[in-house]
């Protein structure tokens, strides 16, 4: 299939990158910060009346 060889630290970046993606990308966005804040400012209206 490939005919190039993959090096060790080639493969270390690849598989770093990929971890990266899957686990801290959801992450950042559950951070989101303008929505959160929107939400909240929705939430404290509510309260107030």
């Amino acid at each position: 299939m490939l005919d190039k060889k993959i090096t060790r630290s080639e493969f270390l970046k690849i598989a770093g990158f990929g971890i990266f993606t899957v686990f801290i990308l959801p992450g950042l966005k559950k951070l989101d910060l303008f929505k959160k804040s929107h939400k909240e400012a929705k939430y404290y209206k509510k309260l107030a009346g």
